[in-house]
């Protein structure tokens, strides 16, 4: 992989988290809130994803990430 796309998605993750951090604090409609949820635990997910690849222990990344993906889920399906 190389540095300059490392960077993209690196900087992609991150403006991903920053807009579900601000829908989760800055709104008080309930499903704004969960679409900041939602965008939040993608962002966790490319991350986890990305980590993974970086280190080489793709495995533990993708174990994390469908445990993460089960857990939107119920988040979801409660909301």
């Amino acid at each position: 992989m190389s540095p300059d796309l490392l960077k993209i998605y690196l900087a992609g993750t991150i403006l991903v988290g920053i807009a579900g951090f601000y829908y989760v604090l800055a709104t008080t409609n309930q499903i704004r809130l969960i679409i900041g949820l939602e965008l939040i635990t993608k962002a966790l997910s490319v991350g986890l994803i990305l980590a993974g690849r970086l280190t080489g222990k793709m495995g533990l990344a993708q174990s994390l990430v469908i445990t993460l993906i089960v857990v939107e889920v119920v988040i979801m399906v409660v909301a």
